[in-house]
């Protein structure tokens, strides 16, 4: 019953935001629009508002903190990107500066969303979900790439490493809301931008000359300002052609991804004055202690050497990406700390050697995943891979897909490694496994044979 109250609940707001873009009618310079007569693709985008974004942000509401404040910035990016579809149904394609300035909304949306998670530190319990929405974040970013499906879907799977994160962190409902919402919207984000928007949003060629913003008919009414006048002059064609070119460029960068924010002075808590004690008193000077040398790494290294992916030497990146690599491709990473790599399409083999506190996305692999001499990593499959190997390795988590099911995964020499599965129901928890390490050895003399089995721990 309460399942069947929701989606009534759904349709009704859907009908209510229909209802009041027709009463609003077209924006000036745009062809007539007659009452009801909304663009199919505006209509199919209002269901996937009330189908993942509506229940994602209720969640986002219930977890509270700054994810329910990246959360509502997200969603203001989305409606405002409803408003401009409305927009480009009506109108032909217009000019460059005038395609930015109607983007300035959601751009402006989408950097506040992401801004947020660098206001808290990595061990804060909000990270993770802050990351989903900052890596997933720049997927609304399609409307300005040839390649629309495929952009919202790469970002939506570089999102979900983080959700899974979150998932197995937190097993109370409103968690599984947010992360299942979010998650569903980008694959089916994807396959509507296929439908609707193969290569870039679908202009009307019949339609009028495009506003130079968002009308105030479609779009959400702003804050109101103290300072400002009742009613201001509108900005010359010089001055939006300015303001289209800096909103262009906001995008841009929001299109990268993760790298947004990697040009960031990291701000440590020795650089603040939080928590000090003012002391007028002279106080004695401690010999610090002395610390050992860091080993020296090579220079970075990002770059294809014939047909091997070479990834070495990088720190605190979580914006590399290789994102259309081949299929007799391969993949090395060697000494990377504190990353995250996506591999965005089918690659031959990916070795990770050498690595600490990294992150591995991918999705295919014809033959082998390597994993060597590395320290805290997690390796998540999104597609199909058929063996992973662990070697050598302290800390590995392994995040398997359903299509990967049949995987089959070596360990030697490895502690602490955990597989975990993909919920059996669509409101299931993940499953965690954790891999053997103590094994039992007991000895035949009467055929000189050994028998080697796992040790069991009852409680």
């Amino acid at each position: 019953m309460a399942d069947l109250t929701n989606v009534v609940a759904r349709l009704e707001a859907v009908a209510s935001r229909l209802e009041a873009v027709a009463a609003g009618g077209g924006a000036a310079g745009a062809a007539p629009v007659e009452e009801g007569d909304v663009p199919r693709f505006v209509e199919e985008f209002d269901e996937l508002i009330a189908e993942h974004i509506e229940p994602f942000h209720a969640a986002a509401q219930t977890i509270g903190g700054s994810v329910a404040t990246a959360a509502g910035h997200f969603v203001d990016a989305v409606r405002a990107q409803r408003d401009f579809l409305v927009v480009v149904g009506s109108s032909k394609k217009p000019d460059d500066a005038t395609f930015a300035a109607l983007l300035g909304p959601t751009a402006e949306a989408l950097g506040a969303a992401i801004n947020v998670r660098e206001s808290v530190a990595r061990s804060d319990d909000a990270f993770n979900a802050l990351s989903a929405i900052s890596e997933g974040a720049p997927g609304l970013g399609w409307v300005q790439t040839t390649k629309p499906a495929p952009h919202a879907k790469s970002m939506g799977e570089a999102a979900e490493f983080y959700l899974n994160r979150v998932l197995k962190d937190h097993k109370e409902d409103h968690f599984k809301t947010f992360v299942r919402s979010f998650k569903a919207f980008w694959p089916a984000l994807s396959k509507y931008c296929k439908q609707y928007h193969t290569t870039g949003p679908a202009w009307n060629a019949k339609g009028g000359d495009a506003p130079s913003s968002v009308p105030k008919s479609a779009a959400p009414a702003p804050a109101a300002s103290s300072s400002a006048p009742d009613s201001a002059p509108p900005p010359s064609s010089s001055a939006a052609a300015d303001t289209g070119k800096v909103k262009a460029g906001l995008f841009a960068e929001l299109n990268q991804g993760g790298a947004v924010t990697g040009g960031l002075r990291k701000v440590t808590r020795d650089m603040t004055n939080k928590d000090k004690k003012v002391n007028s008193k002279v106080t004695t000077v401690k010999k610090a202690p002395v610390k050992k040398a860091a080993k020296k790494k090579g220079p970075a290294v990002f770059e294809l050497q014939g047909n091997k992916w070479v990834v070495e030497n990088h720190d605190d990146r979580q914006d590399l990406v290789i994102a259309e690599p081949k299929r007799n491709q391969t993949v090395y990473l060697y000494k990377l700390d504190n990353c995250v790599v996506q591999i965005q399409a089918k690659v031959n083999s990916i070795c990770m050697d050498a690595c600490t506190k990294v992150g591995l996305v991918f999705t295919d692999a014809v033959s082998v995943v390597e994993v060597i001499n590395c320290k805290s990593v997690q390796v998540q499959v999104t597609g199909r891979v058929p063996s992973i190997t662990v070697d050598k390795t302290s800390g590995c988590q392994v995040f398997v897909s359903e299509a990967a099911a049949d995987v089959e995964i070596v360990s030697s020499k490895t502690d602490e490694m955990n597989i975990v599965l993909p919920p059996a129901t669509e409101d299931g928890d993940i499953t965690e496994c954790p891999v053997p390490e103590q094994f039992k050895t007991t000895i035949d003399l009467a055929t000189r044979t050994i028998s080697v089995g796992v040790v069991e721990h009852h409680g």
